[in-house]
């Protein structure tokens, strides 16, 4: 049952997972996957990317949420400015690695370098240590625990993928309004693609939120 709950299909022969597998979980067992009490957790992952991010911080201002940021390195270098405005705003800031490659394509030396230079940067924009990590594409390579746990950070991973990233706003409001659950994880997206559904997104993830009675929960739940 579980199973045929995980997927979600969309046209003859393509399947959309838009919550983790058992391999998925097994693959990284000590990352975090719901949110250690009851609420809704919003993530971000991709940016800061100026004029979207700007967005985005309103819908969250407009539905009174916080949210976490992972953040790529690279964009958060190009959008310090940004950085320092999510983190103004009471938005935890979370590590996305430097340049949104896939682990798959890095060797151990390549990813722990991906990892320690994006929270280097982050801290120094903020002023505060890095202490949360999500993969690119929310796939784990074979280094990353280990390299995580030198570290002393932890992964985290998601319950309830949004598809914002494909644009769709039936898709997306589809799977929101079927699927959300009291202590989900939910991604949302910082690119142009999900632009075409942000705000509106939110908005009706958070009266959804309200019509199951469930509340967002802060941002700085995980710590």
């Amino acid at each position: 049952m579980e199973g045929k709950r995980n997927k979600r299909k969309q046209g003859p022969g393509f399947m959309r997972f838009y919550r983790p597998n058992f391999l998925l979980r097994s693959f990284v067992p000590d990352s975090i996957w719901t949110t250690p009490e009851s609420g809704v957790l919003v993530t971000i992952d991709d940016g800061p990317s100026g004029r979207n991010t700007e967005a985005i911080l309103r819908a969250l201002r407009e539905v009174n949420c916080t949210a976490v940021f992972f953040c790529t390195g690279k964009n958060a270098d190009d959008n310090q400015n940004m950085v320092q405005e999510i983190k103004a705003e009471g938005h935890e800031i979370a590590n996305h690695g430097w340049n949104h490659s896939k682990h798959i394509f890095m060797n151990r030396s390549e990813l722990e370098k991906s990892i320690i230079t994006t929270s280097k940067l982050l801290s120094g924009i903020t002023g505060e240590a890095v202490t949360f990590y999500r993969p690119p594409y929310g796939l784990p390579g074979i280094y990353q625990n280990r390299i995580l746990k030198k570290l002393k950070m932890k992964n985290v991973m998601w319950s309830l993928l949004s598809y914002d990233f494909e644009g769709n706003d039936v898709l997306s409001r589809e799977i929101i309004s079927e699927e959300l659950r009291s202590d989900d994880i939910v991604v949302f997206h910082d690119n142009e693609k999900s632009s075409k559904v942000f705000p509106e997104i939110l908005y009706y993830l958070a009266e959804v939120a309200e019509k199951k009675k469930y509340k967002f929960a802060d941002a700085r739940c995980l710590k």
